[in-house]
């Protein structure tokens, strides 16, 4: 069995103090059951003062069947006049060919100076789930409820990084992103407020890694337009759609698409 140790470190003064890395697209043919590939889960509040001015479908995951019901959306543009600002999501058009970035939905977290001085945005895809739960992978760190959690792939950067989001607010985290509702971190007091049945687990979310972008290389996505006029698109959504651990590899991103779709008309 695959066994990943995540360690859990203090807050920190700022989400931008890790290198990131490239993470080998080979990554998940490498793990073995005799491999051991180490985590850091970075359970920090995040200071972040630097800003750029359900469904219709059913699916099955692990034996359960779900329906998530359509979900309102708020448009905040396309392309060059796309707003951008941490709680946002960015989705992708069709013609996005990138790995990771193709068909998919970004949550923003993060908008700020990194470690090396430069303004950079990060985010985490939504609807990219991997074959394992927090159980299978925490070595124990992870207990309770949340052990049932499946694992996200937030993106292809972070030097093999993981972050937990949620929606439980005050009782785990007074850290929210934007105005999104939603908040990061607070593991230890998210597994009490479980236990003391104050929250529930499926209020929690795990990613492994990261996207990222530098001002540039954000502009340079914005400014690509086919055509007809696709390009990545700027929305607002609930936190339950950013939130829900039963989303298959660009559920969410289809379903944005397709009422970015009815918007326009």
């Amino acid at each position: 069995r695959i066994l990943l140790t995540i360690s859990f470190l203090h807050a920190l003064n700022s989400p931008f103090t890790l290198t990131p890395r490239l993470l080998p697209a080979s990554w998940m043919h490498t793990m073995t059951k005799h491999s051991l590939l180490q985590l850091l889960i970075f359970l920090f509040t995040p200071a972040s003062p630097f800003t750029i001015p359900k469904r219709c479908n059913l699916h099955m995951r692990h034996g359960r069947q779900s329906e998530t019901p359509k979900i309102p959306i708020r448009f905040l543009g396309k392309g060059p006049n796309a707003v951008i600002r941490e709680g946002c999501v960015l989705v992708a058009p069709r013609h996005e060919s990138t790995h990771y970035l193709m068909k998919s939905a970004i949550f923003i977290h993060a908008i700020g100076i990194d470690e090396y001085g430069q303004h950079v945005t990060r985010g985490v895809i939504i609807d990219y789930p991997t074959a394992f739960t927090m159980g299978e992978m925490s070595a124990g760190s992870v207990v309770g409820s949340l052990a049932g959690n499946i694992l996200f792939r937030g993106g292809d950067m972070g030097g093999d990084k993981a972050m937990m989001l949620h929606s439980a607010g005050e009782p785990v985290s007074s850290k929210s992103i934007g105005t999104s509702g939603v908040y990061e971190g607070g593991l230890e007091m998210a597994i009490a407020a479980i236990e003391e049945g104050i929250v529930e687990a499926d209020q929690f979310k795990f990613f492994f890694n990261r996207v990222e972008f530098t001002d540039g290389e954000l502009e340079s996505l914005l400014n690509e337009m086919d055509s007809e006029g696709d390009a990545w698109t700027s929305v607002e959504v609930p936190p339950s759609l950013i939130l829900n651990g039963d989303l298959n590899k660009a559920e969410a991103w289809m379903s944005l698409r397709n009422q970015l779709k009815e918007i326009a008309r």
